[in-house]
Formats: structure tokens, C-alpha cells, sequence
């Protein structure tokens, strides 16, 4: 037991010291500012599609009083059917707008857990070096929510959280 419990020590040094090794900035920002550029790429494409429908929307209703007054080319019905089909394009843009947004917001959030948790990653890491025995023990309980041993002391060990999304971008690998 006191092998495994000096592996796992040694992995959640290694894991602390590459923690302090990257400044946030580059931890978050790495793994989210190509995402939300896109996303927000996507979200003006989205409202730029929406003003065009709304000012063909605006179009065809200013068609609808030239209708009124004998001044069109097109017959109320015909106005009428394009006006349907407008409002129901500027309905599904206005909702494909509205979930763009959402992703986005959801994108902040995560970032902001994601910052959280690193702050609390680099604390536990400051106070791990001279934590008695059970309050290393219950760091790592925090951090690791399963280890699988294999023979020769090989092991799979399970973070309680996604480690990958502090490294993703960054050159890293984590090995028992």
C-alpha cells in the first residue's frame, strides 16, 4: 500500500508542478479563445442573416399597401404567401440567433468554472507539500475519482475532473 500511496504522491506532484508551470492566462484562454471566436464569428453571420429577413420582411409589407392601392404587381395572395414564408425564416433566425447566443454564454460559464477550478487546483497544490498524510489524502480525493492497479504496479487513474481541459493545446502527457 505505502508503493501505491508513494505513485499517486508522485502523480499529483507531477500533476501540481506542471499546474504552476502554466500561467493561467495560457491554461484558459488556450483552451477557449479559439472556440468562442468562432462561435461568436458564427453568432454575427447569424444576426447579419436576421436583418436581411427582417428587412424582407419590411419590403413585403411595404408591398402590401402598394397592393392596397392598386399600385403592385403581385396580388394580395401571392404577398400574403411570401409574407408567411418571411415571418416563419425570420422566426427560425431569430431562435438559431437565441441559441447561438445561449452557446456563447455557456462557453463564459465554462470558462469561469474552468478558471475556478484552476484556482483551486493551484491552492490545494501550495498547501499539498505540507499537508499532514490525511489531508493529502483528502486532496487526492478530491482530484481522483478512480485507480484501476495492474500487476507491477501499473495504474489507470480517473481524475474527478477533465485534466485534459487545463493541457488540451499544450504539450503534455500524464504517466503513472
Amino acid at each position: 500500500m505505502a508503493k501505491l500511496d508513494d505513485i499517486v504522491d508522485k502523480l499529483i506532484k507531477r500533476v501540481f508542478a506542471k499546474m504552476k508551470g502554466i500561467p493561467k492566462s495560457a491554461v484558459v484562454s488556450a483552451r477557449y479563445e479559439k472556440e468562442v471566436s468562432e462561435k461568436k464569428t458564427r453568432l454575427s453571420s447569424l444576426r447579419f442573416e436576421l436583418s436581411d429577413s427582417q428587412r424582407k420582411l419590411d419590403l413585403l409589407k411595404t408591398e402590401i399597401v402598394k397592393c392596397l392601392e392598386g399600385k403592385s404587381d403581385f396580388t394580395s395572395e401571392t404577398l400574403s404567401g411570401l409574407i408567411a414564408e418571411c415571418e416563419k425564416d425570420l422566426s427560425e433566425r431569430k431562435a438559431a440567433v437565441a441559441a447561438a447566443e445561449e452557446d456563447i454564454q455557456r462557453g463564459e460559464e465554462t470558462r469561469k468554472r474552468m478558471s475556478e477550478r484552476y484556482d483551486e487546483l493551484i491552492l490545494w497544490s501550495e498547501l499539498y507539500d505540507g499537508a499532514t498524510i490525511e489531508q493529502k489524502k483528502m486532496i487526492v480525493n478530491s482530484m481522483i475519482a478512480r485507480i484501476d492497479v495492474f500487476s507491477g504496479y501499473e495504474l489507470k487513474v480517473e481524475f474527478a475532473f477533465d485534466i485534459r481541459q487545463f493541457f488540451e493545446g499544450l504539450d503534455f502527457e500524464i504517466s503513472a
